[in-house]
């Protein structure tokens, strides 16, 4: 009886992990779809300003700064997550 259910508390552990894994990927490959399509915006929203102002130097200037910024919320979400899942494993 012993053996079984610390063969139950393995499954449910081995579980439990997998779908924590399975959570974080999911959520860090959606955090990177949405940093990609928000990078192109900017592109976009840069190409534009570009030909409507032509005044590359400020442009190039706030591209360099959005970008920097995405970088730092992208970071900031990877930790976020990553606390969470900690906690959350710890907790059960």
């Amino acid at each position: 009886m012993v053996g079984y259910l610390e063969l139950v508390v393995v499954v449910v552990v081995v579980v439990v992990v997998v779908v924590v894994v399975v959570v974080v990927v999911v959520v860090l490959v959606v955090v990177v779809i949405i940093v990609e399509v928000v990078l192109v915006v900017v592109v976009v929203v840069v190409v534009v300003v570009v030909f409507k102002y032509k005044s590359s130097r400020r442009v190039a200037v706030v591209v360099i700064v959005v970008v920097e910024e995405e970088e730092k919320v992208v970071v900031v979400v990877v930790v976020v997550v990553v606390v969470v899942v900690v906690v959350v494993v710890v907790v059960q």
